[in-house]
């Protein structure tokens, strides 16, 4: 089992740049299942070229760690690529400033209490603003630019 998982590993390993990832991926996500479902690594469903494409997705920013589960999990029973089930269930990353932007500001806009409180120094309630962006944006807008535009917006 050992050398069967050394192999899929060196396999996915050759689809994504970032050895430490995939490796954790391997670990956390695709042991889990395989645990929980009683396969072994030859009968595991995602074979290491899409698992290698998965995490490479998530290293390019394409999608976050979060949908990246979502994926997953739908790669299970669903034997297309990544990028077709990404497709298939609309569930790219939103990475347009002017986009996140124009919901980033109906958000402050319709919270100006926490605008207030934010601005006299509570700055744990930028949780708050994530939060609903996050939710108006079914969690597809790239975190790092909701932050950074959040961030700029609330000054």
């Amino acid at each position: 089992e050992t050398t069967s998982q050394a192999a899929y590993f060196e396999s996915a390993a050759n689809y994504c740049p970032d050895k430490k990832f995939i490796s954790n991926w391997i670990m956390t996500e695709v042991l889990k299942v395989i645990k929980e479902k009683k396969y072994t690594i030859d009968d595991f469903p995602v074979d290491p070229e899409r698992l290698g494409k998965l995490c490479n997705l998530i290293h390019d920013k394409t999608i976050s760690g979060k949908i990246a589960k979502k994926v997953f999990n739908e790669m299970l029973t669903d034997l297309s690529e990544p990028e077709k089930i990404i497709q298939k269930k609309e569930w790219q990353q939103i990475t347009d400033d002017r986009v996140i932007l124009e919901i980033i500001k109906d958000v402050i806009k319709n919270n100006q209490e926490q605008v207030d409180q934010y601005r006299s120094g509570k700055s744990k309630i930028m949780e708050f603003f994530f939060g609903q962006v996050m939710h108006d944006t079914r969690g597809m807008a790239a975190p790092e630019t909701v932050v950074r535009l959040l961030k700029r917006e609330l000054k």
